[in-house]
């Protein structure tokens, strides 16, 4: 407080020096300052002056700011001080990084009050050449919380339409600032800032936009995909999307080089913070990971010479992650290996269907010792070549909506491999179109098992998977015309749910984070998704996940 205070009599003393240049009475008076408004032809000069004497004194050109403040206040004042007696560095020059915070914030008041009014896109043009000090005084003097962020979020905010105007190239510039400038935030003020770098990166930049540009700008997506909260994981998508469609009529999209960005767009800070929390091993992530490993197990693949390993490839990929089974029309569409031609390989594979049964008629009668050359042993459990042939044959079925089969395969399996995270024959259920099939077979689950048994409980995940994908969709649509009483009833049914689950297993139970991840998701988005301030809320649900993380990773490890 005192050192406030000081500060406070120090403004008072820099106002007064100005007055005493300007030959006025005292600056900080109203007075005063009409006398300026009323001969500004006599006292702009004198001001862009003070400006120039005064360069490296804080409290001098904070003053300066608050006067120049003041006085543009007055709309038919401000195009005359903006245009005529503003020095074009003054932002540049305030906002260093060696500045006190006084100045600084008297600085973005500044540029708050030029911003201000319906006719604010008058004046964009002026501070738009300091957005890169705008964003570095954020870096430097912002903790998320105090006034500089507010103030600079505040410009940020107003700006977004303004950028949105300018021509390809300048606003690709744009974004490029931003994206640099950015990735060194950290908390609210990176959470806050997120929509305003994705709202300028909303339209096509095609036009002006090298590879090298388009590929900074998918780095950074990315890094937010990989690394940040729902609703910005969100955003983040709808910019993936945009970049693709702008960039792949030039260039052949490979998801697998694309999804490498996590490693030149991480922000330390935040990463910690992820860390921190557990966040990391989200199944954002993991999905993430079965997109790159899968191109990355496909390349160079032919039906005669690799067949067995690119099987044992996919069985890895799907144990890891049953959902990497959505991708599969996506990959054929991008990898081409489904339009290959029979007489090429010498086997009529003409599409995805064709190449897992083939997978699986390779790999069925294969050794355990040959299974373990490719698929590692945590991955591989007590899995035999039947296993992981049941396994693309089940995959298969899921792609031709073979229920029947399906139903078949999980009823004949025993309940051990049925509820091992290294098979996901309950959970493909729940891709099926034919609800009351899943329906049956859950029930016929829980009569048969115990409330505490591996099946049941394995089950019981998968419910809770389905309901939480059949919420996902109208949620991430924002459809206002649904029953929105109807989706909070599921949203805090499959809550409930996640509860009974984590009651009922052990620490080390295979579907444990996923669900974890499921509930710790809708309570953010029934609180507030992109609101950091609410992790002290959720602490006791986050103390709970961590020791489940370093359980699964420690099991993990010891079976690596």
């Amino acid at each position: 407080m005192p050192q406030c205070l000081h500060q406070g009599q120090d403004i008072h003393d820099a106002v007064t020096a100005l007055s005493v240049e300007l030959q006025l009475p005292d600056a900080s008076q109203r007075q005063p300052l009409c006398e300026i408004i009323r001969d500004i032809e006599t006292y702009g000069p004198q001001l862009r002056a003070y400006f120039a004497k005064h360069a490296e004194d804080d409290h001098a050109l904070a003053a300066l700011a608050l006067v120049l403040s003041r006085l543009c206040v007055d709309p038919r004042l401000r195009s005359v001080i903006i245009q005529t007696y503003m020095p074009k560095d003054f932002f540049p020059v305030i906002l260093r990084e060696h500045r006190c915070p006084m100045a600084v914030v008297a600085g973005l008041q500044f540029a708050s009050t030029i911003l201000s009014g319906s006719s604010n896109r008058r004046y964009c043009f002026y501070v738009m050449g300091s957005l890169s000090s705008i964003l570095d005084a954020l870096m430097h003097f912002s903790d998320g919380t105090n006034l500089v962020s507010e103030l600079s979020l505040d410009i940020l905010d107003r700006m977004t339409r303004y950028i949105l105007t300018l021509p390809g190239s300048r606003r690709l510039r744009v974004a490029l600032d931003l994206v640099e400038r950015v990735r060194h935030l950290d908390g609210d003020a990176l959470n806050a800032v997120l929509p305003v770098v994705f709202g300028v990166m909303s339209e096509p930049l095609r036009a002006s936009a090298s590879e090298d540009e388009i590929e900074t700008l998918q780095s950074f997506c990315t890094g937010v995909f990989r690394a940040s909260w729902p609703r910005a994981r969100l955003l983040a998508l709808r910019c993936i999307q945009d970049l693709v469609r702008n960039v792949e009529p030039r260039k052949e999209f490979h998801p697998g080089k694309f999804l490498q960005g996590r490693s030149t767009w991480r922000s330390s800070r935040m990463w910690s913070i992820l860390e921190k929390h557990g966040l990391q091993s989200c199944a954002t992530l993991r999905l993430a990971d079965q997109m790159e490993a899968f191109l990355d197990a496909a390349k160079g693949f032919t039906l005669t010479k690799d067949t067995r390993a690119l099987a044992l490839r996919m069985f890895s990929l799907i144990v890891q992650d049953p959902r990497s089974v959505w991708f599969d029309e996506y990959f054929t569409r991008k990898t081409g290996i489904g339009r290959r031609t029979p007489r090429q390989f010498g086997v009529r594979c003409d599409d995805w269907k064709d190449i897992l049964l083939h997978c699986a008629a390779e790999v069925e009668f294969l050794s355990r010792a040959e299974l373990l050359a490719i698929v590692p042993q945590h991955l591989l459990g007590a899995c035999t070549g039947v296993d992981v042939s049941n396994i693309l044959k089940l995959h298969h079925c899921i792609l031709t909506h073979n229920s029947g089969e399906i139903l078949e395969l999980c009823r004949s399996l025993p309940e051990e491999k049925l509820a091992s995270r290294h098979s996901f024959y309950a959970y493909a259920l729940h891709t099926l179109p034919i609800a009351h099939r899943w329906e049956a077979l859950l029930q016929e689950l829980e009569a048969k098992s115990s409330v505490h048994s591996t099946l049941f409980t394995a089950a019981l995940a998968r419910r809770i998977n389905r309901l939480y994908l059949s919420i996902t969709p109208t949620l991430d649509a924002g459809q206002q015309d649904d029953d929105w009483q109807s989706i909070s009833q599921r949203v805090y049914t499959v809550m409930g749910l996640c509860k009974k689950y984590m009651d009922l297993t052990p620490p080390d139970a295979p579907d444990r984070a996923c669900v974890e991840e499921i509930r710790h998701t809708l309570y953010l988005l029934v609180r507030h998704p992109d609101d950091l301030s609410i992790l002290h809320e959720v602490t006791p649900l986050l103390e709970e996940w961590l020791p489940i993380n370093a359980t699964t990773k420690t099991c993990g490890a010891a079976h690596s």
